[in-house]
């Protein structure tokens, strides 16, 4: 398999030209009605004919064997981003209580009343960690078989990391 993905391109829109005529001292006002204007003319049709253009560079050769074991070569390609992704801590998704154990659940005794349904309790990132962290555990097992000993505890735990990830995958950016 090899795998070659660049870098997302940068996407021009009215709200780049905003962007800059608020730079040179247009008031908001004025800057909106005239990314309002631009809009309707061809400048739009110029921005999407560029950012068609440019789309994100992916080439992948995938061969027979990449497939004999495909969770096991997919495990090799998940685990660093998962570790990666947890490095850079750009956020978290909301994670559903049932997810974590009872001392990260939202509606744990030790968390106080949330005062409105957008405010996050002291848990919210942990439970993000805690998900991400039972993730990286199934995939390094999944990508070193002699470290899955076939224990039930761990199989148990490298199910529920793998459930985990199916679950959550729409939340995987950063």
């Amino acid at each position: 398999m090899k795998v070659n993905i660049g870098p997302y391109r940068r996407i021009y829109s009215m709200y780049e030209l905003l962007r800059w005529t608020r730079f040179i001292g247009v008031s908001e006002d004025t800057a909106i009605s005239i990314s309002e204007w631009l809009e309707k003319t061809f400048v739009q049709k110029v921005l999407d004919f560029v950012n068609d253009s440019f789309k994100r560079r992916v080439k992948l050769t995938i061969h027979p064997y990449d497939t004999w074991n495909l969770d096991h070569t997919l495990a090799l390609i998940i685990l660093p981003c998962l570790i990666q992704l947890k490095e850079e801590k750009n956020g978290a998704p909301y994670v559903d209580d049932q997810d974590v154990p009872e001392n990260l659940q939202s509606t744990s005794p030790d968390i106080p009343k949330k005062e409105n349904d957008w405010d996050l309790d002291d848990n919210f990132f942990k439970r993000w960690e805690w998900v991400i962290n039972e993730m990286i555990f199934a995939f390094e097992c999944l990508s070193d078989p002699d470290r899955f000993l076939y224990d039930p505890k761990t199989l148990d735990r490298v199910n529920n990391g793998v459930r985990l990830f199916g679950k959550y995958y729409r939340n995987l950016y950063s």
